[in-house]
């Protein structure tokens, strides 16, 4: 019984963090990954603004702005905040709300839908304090159409305790040792997706490179990519312990090996299109002096997309935008061709060898900031929500310790100087820890895309 309660207050005290100094075995850990997810279904309704917030961020004004996703066939989003107020969103698919004003104390804020055939009514609730909000929001429905009361975290926190103590007595606490099967290199591999030229990415990265090296003690390889896919395939394969992923590339890559797993990105800085904080957004851009400057206007014009694998170049055009035309791309535009990156389909719009593209905010920031072009060269007819920052993702097949330092390398990156170039370069204010879960947006895109193309092939 002494042994019980030893481990359970141990577990409780390292809740939320990583365990260090305990034994971890590869299947054990596999296994709590597969149980976590086991049955979780994804959200209805999603808040992706403000949701990815990183290590928290103060509200210091209100009113405050929402937005988000909802693919199910609804007549409108509603909302309400139990401190007074309430109203319709903007939109439907790619909603957004303005003029949500926050009282003094807590403030529950609730968004719901009903489905237009099923009369299923949808649901998620926030509580957030004037001031500060609690993130992230969560999201809970049942499937006769009869909104759930939302689940308090601390539940599943005290179940997830109860599991790992008694994982923790029926192993033992154990010091955690060379020979337990965990890969410790002498060697970490580094990949970043294509975002610029090849050699330009790897002089921006060479801070950080040196700043994990110096963390971890090994000596640091760069795979240079030659596609979104090329990084997934190599992570999965284990030729790659650390990456930078397109949020859709890293959900393929989840999807094909459970072992990669996120754990920062980036805290972006204002840009001259893009919103400060760890999310951004896909853009329509046309040339500036061109007709087409509305949505409608680039009905059959010439379109370009970055990568299929790409979240902002490709899912979040083929469903978002797609469910807002209410047609295909391919029948909307006259044509449609991939550029293999976001700099690349800027140039073509600006040298007038395609009509529009789509791109993600923050790479559009980097090719002004090459000086190639202007913020004043385009037009701006189209935004989505607001997706989560390219996750950085290692292998869970990495010693803990390792992996622990990778983690710090990355969450204290703005505190080493020479990284300042770096963190300039990427135009982010510094690092901050995600999870998994956040990029469940992600998967929502994903599963809608799927649905999409299963009725493409019946018609």
């Amino acid at each position: 019984m002494k042994k019980f309660f030893l481990s359970f207050i141990i577990v409780i005290i390292a809740s939320g963090f990583a365990i260090s100094g305990c034994k971890e075995t590869r299947g054990g850990l596999k296994g709590s990954a597969v149980l976590k997810e086991a049955g979780r279904e994804l959200p209805d309704i999603v808040i992706t603004e403000p949701r990815f917030v990183g290590d928290g961020k103060i509200l210091k004004v209100s009113p405050i702005e929402l937005a988000g996703l909802t693919f199910n066939d609804i007549d409108a989003i509603y909302w309400t905040n139990n401190r007074g107020g309430s109203g319709i969103a903007e939109g439907t698919i790619n909603w957004r709300i303005r003029g949500v004003d926050l009282q003094p104390g807590n403030n529950t804020l609730t968004i719901s839908a009903k489905d237009r055939s099923t009369g299923r009514m949808y649901r998620t609730e926030s509580c957030s304090r004037c001031g500060r909000a609690k993130f992230p929001f969560k999201s809970v429905c049942d499937k006769h159409g009869k909104v759930c009361i939302m689940k308090k975290i601390i539940i599943s926190r005290l179940i997830i305790v109860f599991f790992v103590s008694t994982c923790l007595i029926l192993s033992g606490v154990r010091c955690i040792s060379a020979d337990d099967g965990w890969k410790d290199p002498d060697i970490l591999t580094f990949s970043i997706i294509p975002t610029e030229e090849t050699i330009q990415e790897l002089t921006i990265y060479k801070p950080l490179i040196d700043y994990l090296s110096k963390c971890t003690g090994k000596k640091i390889n760069f795979y240079m990519p030659a596609s979104y896919s090329s990084v997934v395939e190599a992570q999965v394969n284990g030729w790659v312990d650390v990456a930078v992923h397109g949020p859709f590339s890293y959900v393929i890559a989840h999807e094909k090996d459970p072992d990669i797993v996120v754990f920062a990105t980036y805290k972006k800085k204002q840009g001259y299109i893009s919103k400060s904080g760890p999310g951004y957004q896909s853009v329509i851009i046309t040339k500036k002096g061109s007709k087409y400057t509305t949505v409608e206007s680039i009905k059959g014009a010439t379109v370009v997309l970055t990568d299929p694998d790409s979240t902002s170049g490709n899912l979040v055009p083929r469903v978002v935008f797609v469910k807002e035309v209410g047609m295909p791309l391919e029948k909307y535009f006259k044509r449609v061709v991939y550029s293999g990156g976001h700099d690349l389909s800027i140039m073509a719009v600006y040298d007038g060898r395609i009509d529009c593209a789509f791109v993600a905010t923050h790479r559009f920031d980097n090719v002004i900031d090459r000086s190639v072009v202007k913020k004043e060269d385009f037009n701006y007819i189209w935004w989505s929500a607001t997706i989560p920052q390219d996750p950085f993702a290692y292998r869970m097949d990495l010693h803990p310790q390792l992996r622990e330092k990778i983690r710090r390398a990355f969450l204290t990156v703005h505190e080493e100087p020479t990284c300042q170039a770096w963190l300039d370069n990427v135009k982010a204010e510094k690092c901050v820890s995600m999870k998994d879960t956040d990029y469940d947006v992600i998967r929502l895109l994903n599963r809608a895309y799927e649905e999409v193309k299963s009725q493409n092939k019946k018609q």
